[in-house]
């Protein structure tokens, strides 16, 4: 019925069954991706083979509302006792000048002899008692304080595991407002 419109289309399609003696599938048609050749949408096509969420649907007003209120700040104290309170430390990122998502960060510290394990490689004894033991610290952003189990934004996060790097722009996992503030 739609063959000459979308004669020249990528298309999404499910199918619903395949008769064991027939040669072609039943499905239904779900929606046109753009046409075939078009750089945007043989992109959209590479993004929907491998699952990653459609970069023009965004997120539901129900993980938008997920997001804490902004400006929000880092607490005074550290309530999870798995997290470490590491404001102390000389950190630094590691992300390139214009990067929205800052959330790669490197320290580097001198070990104290005393700070080792009885146990300790007699080899790491030796360098921290010459304070040349260093311990090369890699931080990664961690924005679970914001992200409650079985919330909406959770289920999403869940279903899209990471976000995406394409040359020309990123999908994310979570809401900009986490990503990029």
């Amino acid at each position: 019925r739609q063959a000459s419109v979308l004669k020249d289309q990528r298309i999404v399609v499910v199918i619903d069954s395949w008769e064991r003696n027939s040669a072609f599938p039943n499905g239904h048609y779900v929606r046109a991706l753009g046409m075939i050749g078009d750089r945007e949408t043989e992109t959209k096509v590479i993004l929907h083979q491998h699952d990653v969420a459609d970069p023009d649907e965004g997120f539901s007003p129900a993980v938008h509302a997920c997001v804490p209120e902004l400006p929000w700040h880092v607490p005074e104290t550290i309530e999870d006792a798995w997290r470490r309170d590491i404001r102390s430390m000389c950190v630094f990122s590691v992300d390139p000048p214009g990067c929205k998502d800052i959330d790669d960060a490197l320290s580097a510290r001198f070990v104290a002899a005393s700070e080792l394990k009885e146990s300790s490689d007699p080899m790491a004894v030796s360098l921290a008692s010459d304070s040349k033991l260093v311990e090369l610290g890699v931080h990664i952003a961690d924005v679970t304080q914001f992200l409650k189990p079985n919330t909406p934004m959770d289920l999403e996060a869940s279903k899209r595991c990471t976000s995406v790097y394409l040359v020309d722009r990123r999908i994310d996992m979570l809401p900009k407002p986490l990503t990029e503030d």
